[in-house]
């Protein structure tokens, strides 16, 4: 017995010292010429903000991407990096016809964000690279490379703490490389317009994106991942980046005779229908940025964009309406068809089997829409709420299409969202039927077209769906519910979600998918997550204390009036 206990106890002390000989020495990565320095930190190594690209900054703004070849040397990757320029969200004074009675409307979100500002630069085009501690070359570990962001104007990996997501894999001896890139977001990275067109300057954030998954296909087998078993993982205007790197060059996702992923996971956005990117509302877009710097008179306007300082283009940018202003989700900056690198709206694309087959999960909350209607008291009943969908948002539909769509929603408060609370929440009259509507175009409908879009165009393509409802509490909730946004914060178990039933189960489903493409493989604690299927739309529902299956046939008439309708839908 003492003899055990004295073997026992020389091990402890062996694991000790090798962890405190772990702490005190910086891991360290060798690239072509260069040796990269991370920092170890709770049982993590991160190597944060090497740069994957030349500087996008001063007169390189606008324009695309240069994948830089010059090593890195000796390297010191310990410290967070500049995110790119961060646009805004919150109510501007052109913002009519709302504007009045609803500028000082509460906004958590927004308030969420003062209190987290984030360094910003124009030269931020970084990659971020963190691994359970130990991992080293030729260890082949799966890698799920992250997309962030928040309606195409935020789109920092910083937001969350990732060391007990990579931490837990360890723990259940399922380990991943985590990857995040920095892209340009907002009018940095996806300004429309035909002059932006004909300069071939379209849809630089997806660029930059694509570029920083090359640079992983490169160099993620240094850190000891496999760059054959990469996941991509987006969530809100990431998870609609993930969709559109699925049909960018019509599906085509091979670079250096390799697949850059190999599977895709898109929650709370997928399908994000879209105008023409030098469309009459794109043209006009463009110039009314133009004529705010001043730039109107000069020959070559995209040029004048590019030399005015840059404190002058974040100040005439930030005169459009933002994300979370009346007019809500009217997104501008959003990737769109350029005959370029995405050559029709999304959902043409998928419909025709121009895609890259992947197996893929696709996922909501239960009320997506809330966190966006905070501010439209205006807009409380049927004609008003289709005036302001059809002007701040589908300008193709005419006014009998939108009513038409709108029947389907009904106008007492207890169907609307948030969802099973009954008459609550509904702060004023049409509020929680207009959290229904914008939910369902933009998240939950849309994100059922694409599934069947990719079913019908490949039948045989393993998919999987998921509704979250975890935050559902009858009568005592908050006004957001299950809301846009806390399935990201519930992976990474931040605030109430540390330690939960629902962020262990979510997890362990995830990391299943990044070593199988199947959610399904090893823990009988479980749910079996059935397969989506046209004739069977079965679905997992995440729960708070268990979870279960159900069909995905909710609102069925709505999402089969928006297939029919598609191209009314395009922003």
């Amino acid at each position: 017995m003492m003899k055990a206990f004295v073997t026992h106890l020389l091990v402890l002390i062996g694991l000790i010292r090798s962890s405190l000989a772990q702490g005190d020495e910086s891991p360290t990565v060798k690239l072509p010429g260069s040796l990269v320095h991370g920092i170890f930190a709770n049982g993590v190594d991160s190597f944060y903000g090497m740069p994957y690209a030349e500087s996008p900054a001063g007169l390189n703004r606008l324009k695309r991407p240069v994948k830089r070849t010059k090593p890195l040397g000796d390297f010191d990757a310990t410290t967070i990096p500049p995110a790119c320029p961060q646009g805004h969200f919150e109510a501007v004074d052109s913002d009519e016809l709302w504007r009045k009675r609803s500028l000082n409307a509460d906004s958590t979100l927004a308030k969420w964000h003062a209190a987290h500002p984030v360094h910003t630069s124009e030269d931020c085009l970084t990659i971020t690279v963190q691994r359970p501690a130990g991992t080293k070359a030729g260890d082949s570990l799966p890698v799920l490379f992250m997309l962030t962001g928040f309606s195409f104007v935020i789109g920092t990996p910083y937001r969350y703490n990732a060391t007990d997501f990579i931490k837990f894999s360890a723990e259940i001896e399922l380990p991943f490389i985590l990857v995040t890139a920095n892209y340009r977001t907002g009018p940095w990275g996806f300004l429309p317009g035909q002059q932006v067109m004909k300069n071939g300057s379209t849809n630089l954030g997806l660029r930059d994106q694509r570029m920083s998954m090359e640079w992983a296909s490169d160099n993620i087998a240094a850190f000891g991942g496999d760059p054959d078993k990469i996941t991509l993982w987006g969530h809100a205007s990431g998870g609609v980046s993930v969709l559109d790197h699925l049909v960018i060059n019509g599906g085509n996702a091979t670079y250096n005779d390799r697949k850059l992923f190999r599977g895709a996971i898109m929650s709370s956005g997928s399908l994000m229908p879209a105008e023409h990117i030098d469309s009459e509302k794109c043209n006009k877009l463009y110039t009314k940025i133009v004529k705010a710097i001043g730039c109107e008179r000069k020959r070559d306007t995209l040029q004048c964009l590019r030399e005015i300082p840059y404190s002058d283009f974040e100040r005439a940018t930030s005169s459009i309406p933002g994300a979370l202003s009346a007019e809500a989700l009217r997104l501008v900056y959003v990737p769109r068809p350029d005959n370029d690198l995405i050559r029709y709206s999304p959902e043409v694309l998928l419909n025709n089997n121009m895609f890259a087959a992947v197996p893929m999960i696709l996922g909501n909350q239960e009320d997506e829409g809330t966190i966006f209607t905070q501010k439209q008291t205006s807009v409380n009943d049927t004609k008003p709420l289709s005036q302001y969908l059809r002007t701040q948002y589908f300008g193709n539909a005419t006014k009998r299409n939108m009513e038409d769509f709108l029947k389907k929603y009904h106008k007492k408060p207890f169907e609307g969202s948030p969802y099973r609370t009954g008459d609550d929440f509904e702060s004023w009259a049409g509020k929680k039927r207009l959290s229904s509507v914008i939910g369902d175009v933009f998240f939950t409908l849309s994100r059922r077209v694409a599934m069947e879009f990719i079913a019908l165009s490949q039948p045989l393509l393993p998919i999987w769906g998921y509704h979250a409802a975890y935050d559902y509490r009858n009568g005592d909730s908050s006004a957001y519910g299950t809301a846009h946004g806390s399935f990201e914060a519930m992976i990474f178990g931040t605030d109430e979600y540390i330690a939960s039933y629902t962020t262990r189960t979510a997890r362990w489903y995830l990391i299943n998918f990044v070593y199988h493409l199947d959610p399904n493989k090893k823990h009988t604690e479980l749910v079996a997550w059935p397969k989506w299927t046209p004739d069977e739309p079965r679905m997992l529902i995440f729960n708070k204390t268990n979870n279960a299956n159900m069909l995905d046939v909710h609102r069925k008439g709505n999402s089969k009036f928006m297939k029919k309708n598609i191209e009314k839908f395009r922003i």
